[in-house]
């Protein structure tokens, strides 16, 4: 079943790819407010999580929200604004060797850099914060209620509205309490 996720996923995502050029992503108009990609706003992002420690089941799904505002002028290619500040908070159930299902929510605090790469608007992340847990996991070595989280993320445009991700969410034992997500959102 992995398998064929992670095929479907890599097939999407090559097909977006390949005909969602950054030119499809803008219009020329610049310095439109009304432009969706030079205000702020917020996403929806979902995906597929490997987790670093033995639980009773390695993978699991993550879902969550962001808000991206822009930090300072607008420049760039098509004025679009390179620097932004986010906020978000995502939640992943983890299945513990004790058969309990436990809630793991990071809230995450973060700066975020846009650039173009060939014909595709691409994005670079890092984000500091704080993540709960309903209940010690010890496989992961974390802790019930409240601990410091950590966060890097890259991703790529497909449009304006749609995109995707890779990101790495750990705490303050990264081999052990960290996880690799690869999600696609869509932005409004």
């Amino acid at each position: 079943m992995r398998t064929i996720l992670l095929a479907a996923l890599a097939l999407i995502a090559g097909v977006l790819l390949l005909v969602c050029p950054v030119q499809a992503q803008y219009d020329y108009y610049g310095y439109d407010d009304f432009d969706s990609s030079t205000r702020a706003r917020w996403n929806v992002h979902a995906g597929y999580v490997w987790l670093n420690g033995e639980t009773g089941d390695d993978n699991t799904w993550i879902i969550g929200f962001e808000y991206e505002s822009p930090l300072g002028p607008y420049e760039g290619d098509y004025g679009i604004p390179r620097n932004f500040i986010t906020f978000g908070v995502d939640y992943y159930p983890v299945d513990t060797l004790a058969d309990n299902t436990e809630s793991v929510v990071p809230v995450l605090l973060g700066y975020r850099k846009y650039a173009v790469l060939s014909d595709y608007r691409i994005f670079f992340g890092i984000g500091i914060g704080t993540r709960w847990a309903s209940d010690d996991i010890p496989e992961l070595e974390i802790e019930d209620g409240f601990e410091f989280e950590w966060g890097i993320n890259a991703g790529v445009n497909f449009s304006q509205d749609l995109f995707g991700m890779v990101r790495y969410l750990a705490g303050t034992n990264a081999s052990e309490d960290g996880l690799f997500s690869l999600e696609v959102g869509y932005r409004f």
